[in-house]
């Protein structure tokens, strides 16, 4: 479901629509790498229902598109399956969240939600420049796109995740939607 598409009449702003929709579960979810964690996510949120597009990177994963629970995971082709989803999780270690974000960046949509698991500082230069990316691609982060962070201490067990903190953003809008999918969605996953 593209959030755009389905409430284009919508009259509220995107971080409103987010929240009335969470819980809902008609989000498409991306988890961009799929190593152990990445696999572990998206098996999560399609055994919470969540439709789930699983998109390896960098290595060949030999994993099976599959329905689990009430969710459907599809394994996507490359990158560019990201376009189909709400929210984006990029969860494999070992890539910097800048350099994941420009190769994300022409597959990017107004109404997208991108999660990484690397933080810095709220007013660095690479928020700045991240910021600056998406202009030159005609997106307005903290508008019509947010960049949140998953806490250091979002910790995914064999019983779901155990942990989920507070969520930073780029700006605050991109904090307040990152706080509400996790508090809503990513922290109840069982």
């Amino acid at each position: 479901m593209a959030i755009a598409a389905k409430h284009a009449s919508a009259t509220i702003g995107y971080e409103e629509l987010f929240v009335d929709i969470l819980v809902t579960k008609s989000l498409v979810f991306s988890v961009v790498g799929l190593d152990i964690l990445g696999l572990a996510w998206a098996h999560r949120l399609t055994d919470n229902g969540y439709a789930t597009i699983g998109i390896p990177c960098h290595r060949s994963v030999d994993i099976l598109s599959s329905e689990r629970g009430s969710g459907i995971l599809r394994l996507g082709d490359d990158i560019g399956d990201v376009r189909a989803s709400d929210v984006i999780l990029c969860v494999e270690t070992g890539v910097g969240a800048a350099s994941r974000f420009k190769e994300l960046l022409p597959f990017l949509r107004r109404g997208q939600v991108i999660f990484s698991r690397l933080s810095e500082e709220p007013d660095s230069a690479i928020h700045r420049r991240l910021i600056e990316d998406a202009a030159r691609w005609g997106l307005t982060v903290g508008e019509g796109l947010f960049l949140a962070y998953l806490p250091e201490d979002v910790v995914l067990g064999r019983s779901g995740v155990r942990s989920c903190g507070e969520v930073s953003g780029v700006t605050e809008a991109c904090s307040r939607i990152g706080n509400a999918i996790c508090a809503r969605i990513l922290s109840r996953l069982a």
